[in-house]
């Protein structure tokens, strides 16, 4: 590890097993516990830094719609046509 003096301490929670794998992996490695935890997360925030993946093209009755870029655009959207679904519900109702 680093000689970083603004290093954290972090609790997490694992399975028997998952951290039995983990000890084993440390161990072929030459690491600590703590030192493959870290070499593990830097490894997968450096695959992250990379370009996006290319989103999948919508197929069938809702191809001319786009792909959202992200999740919380996803999740936005999904919010407005929910909303949206439900005031027509409700319109519905009201006028029966």
């Amino acid at each position: 590890m680093s000689d970083d003096k603004s290093t954290h301490v972090l609790s997490i929670r694992l399975s028997s097993v998952l951290l039995d794998s983990l000890r084993q992996q440390a161990k072929v490695d030459g690491r600590s516990l703590s030192g493959e935890v870290v070499s593990l997360v830097k490894e997968r925030l450096a695959g992250l830094s990379s370009s996006p993946p290319r989103p999948f093209k919508i197929t069938g009755s809702l191809e001319h719609l786009e792909v959202p870029g992200s999740h919380a655009e996803f999740r936005s959207a999904r919010a407005v046509a929910s909303a949206q679904l439900l005031c027509g519900r409700t319109k519905k109702r009201s006028g029966t």
